[in-house]
């Protein structure tokens, strides 16, 4: 293909589209800083209900996330129990249809 000008305007813009620019720091410094403890909070959250939780694949390894809840950093619920009572609480949508939850 010949490179006419066109060819590297194209080229030259799908470049710069892949290079990180001022967005990318503005995202780092807000989300992943500034608003990383509401980001936490909002990835715990999605497994509170149980559908939500099966279809994530919540397991003991992802209750991690558990830990920016203010009820576990306070010790009004541990860690252990939470991992023990895992599977019934993703037992508790058996028979649900995912589609309508």
């Amino acid at each position: 293909m010949p490179r006419t000008q066109e060819y590297l305007r194209l080229y030259q813009l799908g470049e710069d589209c892949l290079r990180p620019g001022p967005w990318f720091d503005y995202f780092t410094s807000t989300i992943m800083g500034k608003l990383r403890s509401q980001l936490d909070l909002f990835k715990a959250a999605r497994y509170l209900v149980p559908c939500r939780a099966v279809e994530l694949g919540l397991n003991a390894t992802l209750l991690e996330e558990f830990r920016v809840l203010k009820v576990v950093q306070r010790g009004k619920v541990s860690m252990n129990s939470l991992v023990q009572e895992l599977p019934q609480y993703l037992t508790a949508c058996d028979g649900i249809n995912f589609s309508i939850c």
